[in-house]
């Protein structure tokens, strides 16, 4: 809903984003089954075409960057396509116009916010805290909280918790053996707490 720019990014992902892809290829003379797509995780320059053509033959949407992700390689582990196209509001509407009149043959629909995270984290590509990061990041605005964010991201936080988890699960169940044993059962001492720090008072 911006103003103009140099280039915009469309994305598309589910298990018909290529299939959508190979009907914004189809040139006037082919069909379907002439298109060949393009190498999955390389950038290739290919011609746009409206998918709906008028009465007077179809019309050239733009001359983009496409890349394809097969699933469950991509950022929200499904199949996915980037579209690089001219960020003029004509071309951008243009190509966003196309994949609404193509919505109900492929069940396409757009995006609502955190859409694309949101299916991340469903399919276990992302885990909650790299959730907040991401979030945090995108509305970072000091070079402190950019460090920050990035820091979670790159799942140190995710790992850091792991540890206190398996930490405490191990504490967990020398409580539960003294519990149920007490004196009962020769406890070794030096499994008694995974080597976590404790304190008291």
């Amino acid at each position: 809903a911006g103003g103009a720019t140099a280039v915009s990014v469309i994305r598309l992902t589910g298990p018909r984003s290529h299939d959508v892809l190979r009907a914004l290829l189809v040139k006037p003379d082919q069909t379907l089954q002439d298109v060949k797509m393009p190498r999955t995780r390389m950038a290739s320059l290919r011609t746009l075409w409206d998918p709906t053509p008028p009465s007077n033959g179809r019309d050239q949407l733009d001359s983009a960057l496409v890349l394809t992700f097969d699933s469950p390689r991509s950022f929200t582990g499904e199949d996915v396509v980037e579209i690089h196209c001219h960020g003029s509001r004509a071309v951008v509407r243009g190509i966003l116009d196309a994949l609404t009149s193509m919505g109900e043959r492929y069940g396409l629909r757009p995006a609502d916010r955190g859409d694309f995270t949101q299916r991340a984290y469903a399919r276990g590509k992302l885990d909650l805290t790299e959730v907040e990061a991401l979030a945090d990041l995108i509305t970072a605005d000091t070079s402190l909280q950019r460090k920050q964010a990035l820091r979670q991201f790159d799942g140190t936080l995710s790992r850091l918790y792991e540890g206190w988890r398996s930490e405490l699960t191990s504490c967990l169940a020398h409580a539960e053996a003294v519990i149920d044993f007490g004196d009962d059962e020769d406890l070794d001492p030096d499994d008694d707490d995974g080597g976590m720090s404790v304190w008291g008072n």
